[in-house]
């Protein structure tokens, strides 16, 4: 189960029981046509793509501060610091969920999803719920007990 907190016109899912959540979503039928594969730093500049048409819409279009060189660099380089995976159609990607571990002082290690978009000429197809379901599927084998994923209240 998950509790929901309202805060700051955010609404924060935490606690959610992996094991459950995620035998329930992994008995749906797969989409056909998309592919969800793990970023490969060549993905760089269209996952920007989508971070500024997230910004776009949640009326913060300048907000984007990060360049593709830093991007590429945090999370490609070394010691990356987030982990993402990217929806395709026809080699074209059209939706990202990117993620980062955290800690929770009850549940210990964890997974944060920062972000999880799609186009909007995609949206409606079921191609964010087959993101949700490969992140899910990744922190319930990666062993965590808890994910988190803040959205705000009007993003429907």
């Amino acid at each position: 189960m998950y509790s929901r907190y309202f805060l700051n016109k955010f609404v924060f899912c935490c606690d959610v029981n992996i094991g459950l959540f995620t035998q329930e979503l992994l008995h749906l039928p797969p989409m056909k046509k998309v592919h969800i594969r793990e970023a490969i730093a060549t993905d760089a500049a269209a996952i920007l793509a989508l971070i500024q048409e997230l910004a776009d819409f949640e009326r913060e279009p300048d907000a984007v501060a990060v360049t593709e060189k830093e991007f590429v660099q945090d999370g490609f380089g070394d010691n990356p610091l987030f982990q993402c995976f990217v929806a395709e159609i026809s080699q074209k990607i059209v939706g990202i969920a990117l993620f980062y571990r955290c800690y929770s002082t009850w549940k210990g290690k964890s997974w944060h999803l920062e972000d999880l978009i799609v186009t909007k000429a995609e949206r409606g197809k079921g191609i964010g719920f087959a993101l949700l379901k490969k992140f899910i599927s990744f922190a319930h084998d990666s062993g965590v007990r808890r994910i988190q994923w803040a959205v705000l209240d009007w993003n429907t």
